[in-house]
């Protein structure tokens, strides 16, 4: 980030705070609450919690502790499902364009994060366009599906 960049930053996050009385760590969370995951990134390679980590520490640049705080994890799962990636696919994770995004707040909820993916995709799709996107089987979308259903 420039120097201009982060001045003008400094000087809305004042604004803000004068205003309408938000504080810095509100405005924080609130982007944090709208990172958007792209669909792309998930492989069969990576479990998805993995994959996800793995996207918000070298993609975003979010420390591991803020990471385990977004995804409501123990930070041992998040520094784990990290070091497991990193072994497991050391180089950057391959994005494509999409039209299909993830909000990170709709991965905290109860569940798996497969779960809640599968639970959010089929909004819009059906098991077999779902299962192409995350490369998994339809079969193993529909499984997924049913047992976050129920």
């Amino acid at each position: 980030m420039t120097i201009q960049k982060r001045i003008l930053l400094e000087k809305t996050f004042e604004r803000l705070n004068q205003r309408w009385n938000l504080q810095r760590e509100d405005i924080e969370d609130y982007l944090d609450d709208e990172v958007l995951i792209p669909v792309t990134i998930f492989s069969k390679d990576l479990s998805p919690l993995e994959t996800v980590v793995k996207y918000l520490r070298e993609n975003k640049r979010k420390p591991l502790s803020k990471i385990a705080k977004l995804l409501k994890r123990a930070s041992s799962n998040i520094y784990n499902a990290y070091r497991k990636s990193q072994s497991k696919h050391p180089s950057a994770l391959a994005m494509g364009p999409t039209d299909y995004y993830i909000p990170l707040s709709k991965l905290r909820r109860k569940g798996t994060v497969l779960e809640n993916v599968v639970f959010y995709l089929k909004q819009d799709l059906n098991f077999r366009q779902i299962g192409k996107l995350l490369q998994r089987n339809e079969r193993t979308i529909w499984t997924v599906y049913n047992r976050k259903k129920n």
